[in-house]
């Protein structure tokens, strides 16, 4: 993946009306984006494409984000544990497992 292919991977798994697109919304595409070169274990994630971005590293981006990034962003206790049920049980699973569909679909490809 280019880098062209990570921001379409990643904003549509974030979709938005781009004129109108929140600061919180740009926010977490740039994270998710960022992550697929500086994440906890991209670099073995790219490793059999020579350090490119590809769509496994992009799939771990992803679940990082809402496994790790997310609670850790919590300004509280229950802020960090709303995150991590979302992570488990909620809107961040439901983003987790689209962003597998989608790879599996680019993998198919």
């Amino acid at each position: 993946m280019n880098e062209a292919e990570v921001i379409r991977f990643v904003e549509t798994l974030f979709p938005g009306e781009e004129d109108k697109a929140s600061k919180t919304l740009d926010a977490r595409r740039a994270t998710v984006a960022d992550l697929v070169w500086t994440g906890a274990g991209s670099e073995l994630a790219r490793s059999a494409t020579d350090g490119q971005a590809n769509v496994w590293a992009a799939y771990n981006a992803v679940t990082e984000y809402f496994d790790h990034v997310r609670p850790a962003e919590a300004k509280s206790a229950a802020g960090a544990k709303r995150a991590n049920e979302s992570a488990l049980f909620g809107s961040g699973a439901d983003l987790k497992l689209r962003a597998l569909r989608l790879a599996k679909q680019l993998v198919a490809a």
